[in-house]
């Protein structure tokens, strides 16, 4: 990129820029080895005798990992309104008296953390 920053005249944010690039590269290797597993599991009804490449699944620890992650990221706000209804167990009456806000905003929030989530696990069928 350094290389090349002539070519990158019209970036407003340079971090946006680079969160897109990043989240796009993931995007392209997750496909890529989606297509690889295929071609794994034609080669393995053609010679079923090799036992599949268990480097290709996702464990428990990494799914858990990448949940805390995407949770991590999510802006302060609705990180902690998703914490206290998913975690702590606190209604949205609860949350909204505690943080004084509206359950309405409560609502909206723990959305847009739902959203988010099914997003991460749209892709981790990829490596199912």
């Amino acid at each position: 990129m350094w290389e090349r920053r002539e070519l990158l005249t019209n970036i407003c944010s340079l971090k946006a820029y680079l969160f897109r690039m990043t989240r796009n590269e993931i995007l392209t290797l997750f496909r890529h080895r989606k297509v690889e597993r295929g071609y794994a599991r034609q080669q393995m009804e053609k010679e079923p005798q090799h036992a599949p490449d268990s480097s290709m699944k996702v464990t428990t620890t990494e799914l858990v990992e990448m949940i805390d992650i995407a949770i991590e990221r999510m802006p302060e706000l609705r990180k902690r309104i998703f914490m206290m209804s998913r975690y702590d167990e606190m209604t949205y009456a609860e949350i909204a008296r505690h943080l004084d806000i509206s359950p309405r905003t409560v609502q909206y929030h723990i959305g847009k953390a739902l959203n988010e989530l099914r997003k991460l696990m749209d892709v981790m069928v990829l490596f199912v």
